[in-house]
């Protein structure tokens, strides 16, 4: 093993000194891979929408797109508003011209239902009519209390146009299911007299979109005095891209100012600025181009990719140059000879530090959820690029552009010294002290990771503030949900649906699901066939109130529904199949923790059974997809835990050639993963999806140190023969620079806390935590368990 090392360390070498003679060649070969990453990148898009966390093939996604092909859009966007009163003919006028301006200015919109347009069944002789509820609108105050009682007293209308106390009335805006992309047309790739060639289902583009036009409209009317809140996933899923957006326009220039202000300190030189930060925007830019060939968009977690980038690419670059320098100085200003010293010192270990990171990254790949894949797939590409451009660049640059003699200048560098000298001194000399203290901190930590709670709720990511936010938990407390929990029926038999017994048990389907709500989960509107029929039925009985019910005879349903359709109202066609085999359901769910919402969608998956057992009943729509996203996430994150862990574990063995020594390495990896999550649990943070995927990616990120760390102290121990002489020279050399890597990587993701997005500011104090413990372990943890394994007694 310590022959292919060496092997290996001459290898590096022998390539410092192949670029830097090569040091134009290299340049081209570099410029030529950036031109073909750059070819697609204004192709990149943002998607935050529900669909970008499923596989296309992944059967809940599968089930969802046949019910939006079958009967629409099921996620809507509710405009809830608040006037001082909503029975008033001013407000009716302007709650008509709102609707009205918004079908003609807003895109994607199939339709905009609001109290003057709903629909109103009424009979008039033998004639069913289905047609707005007004048409003239109340112009005497008897008129208007009339119409006011007809509304309330209408329960279809109640909870989801009007509030039940009558203080809230709402728009419903139902988008188109799915658009045509044009762009194909336009290059000549789709197919002439295909109808569904460039069909797509509306994503994050579309309701940018949507909202780049509604916000306007609805800001002149609050303007104006109009208390108005949003609600619906389109409406969270456009703040959430945008907040997307404005972390990544705002943390990226912050993280690359860091680094450029460390660079400064540890190096003092200009060139040890420009040649890390050089590598680290090609490295960004050719990794975004990477994932506009692979077609993947940029997404609530693919978000962190530029900020990760930045300070991995980063510290590549410092231990080359830290060893470089010193060389440089101390060989007289020879700079191929300290390149390729350089080269040979730390080659290996950064590619080791390359591939552990990615692998803890890449075990992401075989995730049940889309954009975690994507993450497992471009996150070790831009790993691999950020090395491979530091073992290129850097020499080729060192070759081209002249340099000064000079020694490498630290802050205080005698204080710097002694600081190391005693942590060597103190982790050899007190090893059993530290092992101590150690474990007592593991014990705390396991306290702490049992007090952790699983959660998935987007609206926590918003700050308690934000205007989504509150918006939101004002539509859900006054219109009962905005979250669709669809329930498909399949009758399996044309015509199906006029089954009288059927109908009744639909009826009976509102009082049953509202069982399984409380205080948490309150279970708002549940929209089924059966109120078709009931208004249908007592409009054909001079609308008589004492008719509002399901007719026990199968031709009268049948004709029922024929003669609504007949009669105007498009309704049905939302609620049922062309050949009345299958019918849907809409239970209205608030938007709150998934992890709340779980056993009330189990509750009502097995309601629906135990209700139609010799039917198929699917349960599809946001509430469902919202569960199943946190399930998916809780399996990929059990599985790429382990993968990372085996993963890193077997290349520690690699490197370091000892297995004794090599199991006791990951200990330092492990501690401060598990310290982190203790914290989280005594502190009662969540454990949600981007506190999960920060675990994932630390994992990958603190084993650097440890790596470079064993890696020094392999070659200091061979020589040296004595633990407490290696570590001391080990900590007195590499020590610096996991110093200011480790300072970087933490900054870098630190700054992330003062982002309005919670999920990016936890990932990042998370993430730089577990760096800094990480450094911490790596200076007292393992010197201690080297004494430990190797049985030398302290001096």
């Amino acid at each position: 093993m310590p022959t292919i090392r060496n092997q290996i360390e001459t290898l590096f070498a022998n390539l410092g000194r192949w670029v830097f003679r090569r040091r134009y060649p290299t340049l081209v070969g570099v410029l030529v891979l950036m031109v073909g990453l750059m070819a697609q990148i204004g192709t990149l898009q943002m998607d935050t929408s529900n669909d970008a966390f499923y596989h296309p093939d992944d059967p809940a996604k599968v089930a969802y797109d046949k019910f939006r092909d079958r009967f629409g859009k099921d996620d809507h966007i509710l405009i809830m508003l608040k006037p001082e009163k909503v029975f008033d003919v001013a407000f009716i006028q302007t709650l008509k011209t709102l609707r009205e301006e918004i079908e003609q200015k807003v895109p994607f919109v199939r339709e905009v239902t609001a109290l003057d347009n709903v629909r109103h069944t009424q009979g008039r002789g033998d004639e069913l009519i289905v047609g707005d509820l007004l048409e003239v609108i109340p112009d005497t105050p008897q008129k208007m209390d009339a119409f006011r009682q007809m509304v309330l007293n209408n329960p279809f209308y109640v909870d989801y146009l009007i509030s039940g106390d009558g203080r809230y009335t709402a728009l419903d805006l139902e988008p188109v299911a799915v658009t045509r992309d044009l762009s194909g047309f336009f290059a000549g790739s789709t197919r002439a007299g295909d109808p569904n060639d460039g069909l797509h289902y509306l994503s994050t583009v579309e309701y940018r979109q949507m909202m780049a036009a509604l916000d306007p409209i609805l800001a002149r009317y609050r303007r104006a005095g109009m208390v108005i809140h949003l609600g619906g996933m389109p409406v969270v899923t456009d703040r959430l891209t945008q907040a997307v957006e404005q972390v990544m326009t705002d943390l990226t220039p912050v993280a690359v100012s860091l680094n450029i202000l460390f660079l400064a300190l540890l190096f003092r030189r200009i060139s040890g600025v420009v040649y890390p930060i050089l590598i680290v925007i090609l490295t960004i830019i050719a990794t975004l181009g990477a994932m506009a060939w692979l077609r993947f968009p940029i997404n609530l977690v693919t978000s962190i990719l530029p900020t990760l980038m930045t300070v991995v690419g980063v510290a590549d670059a410092v231990h080359i140059l830290s060893s470089f320098y010193r060389e440089h100085a101390r060989n007289g200003g020879n700079r191929e000879h300290a390149i390729s010293h350089a080269m040979g010192q730390n080659g290996l270990a950064i590619l080791m530090t390359s591939i552990t990171t990615a692998v803890g990254l890449a075990s992401f790949a075989a995730a049940d959820m889309a954009p975690m894949t994507q993450l497992g797939i471009a996150a070790p590409i831009g790993i691999g690029l950020a090395f491979l451009f530091t073992i290129t660049l850097l020499p080729a640059l060192i070759a081209i552009f002249p340099m000064k003699v000079g020694k490498v200048v630290t802050a205080k560098p005698r204080v710097v010294d002694r600081l190391l000298i005693w942590i060597a001194d103190v982790s050899c000399r007190r090893y059993r002290m530290v092992l101590g203290v150690s474990g007592v901190l593991f014990l705390v930590a396991l306290g702490g990771i049992m007090q952790l709670q699983l959660s998935h709720n987007a609206l926590r990511w918003f700050p308690e503030s934000s205007s989504v936010r509150g918006d939101v938990q004002a539509v859900d407390a006054a219109m009962g949900g905005t979250i669709p929990l669809e329930v498909v029926l399949d009758t399996g038999e044309p015509h199906g649906l006029f089954d009288p017994e059927l109908m009744r048990t639909l009826d009976r389907v509102e009082e049953s699901v509202h069982r399984h709500g409380d205080e948490t989960v309150a279970i708002g509107r549940v929209n089924v066939l059966s109120t078709i029929i009931k208004e249908s039925n007592r409009a054909l009985h001079a609308n008589q109130q004492q008719h509002y019910v399901v007719p026990d005879n199968r031709p009268l349903i049948a004709q029922e529904m024929l003669l609504f359709e007949m009669g105007g109202g498009d309704d049905l066609a939302k609620m049922v199949s062309k050949e009345n085999a299958m019918t849907r359901m809409t239970i209205m769910l608030p938007f709150v923790d998934a992890m709340k919402l779980k056993p009330v969608v189990q509750e009502i998956r097995a309601e629906m059974k135990h209700l139609f057992p010799h039917m198929k009943t699917t349960l599809t729509g946001l509430g469902p997809m919202i569960v199943e996203t946190m399930h998916d996430v809780l399996t990929t994150m059990v599985k790429s835990y382990a993968i990372a862990l085996m993963g890193i574990t077997a290349l520690m063995l690699l490197l370091i050639g000892r297995v004794r020594i090599g199991l006791f390495s990951m200990i330092p990896n492990l501690l401060p993963i598990i310290m982190v999550m203790g914290v989280m649990g005594w502190m009662g943070l969540p454990f949600d999806f981007s506190n999960m995927l920060a675990g994932s990616v630390a994992i990958g990120l603190v084993v650097d140190d440890t790596i470079h760390f064993f890696h020094t102290f392999r070659r200091n121990f061979e020589q040296m023969g004595e633990v407490q002489a290696a570590v001391r020279e080990t900590l007195l050399t590499t020590g610096r620079a996991l110093f200011i890597t480790s300072a970087v990587l933490a900054a870098g993701f630190a700054v992330a806390m003062f982002v309005d997005l919670r999920s990016t500011a936890n990932f990042g104090v998370i993430t730089a935590s577990a760096v800094l413990l990480a450094l911490l372990a790596d200076f007292f943890m393992a010197p201690a368990l080297m004494m430990l394994s190797l049985k030398q007694a302290p001096k």
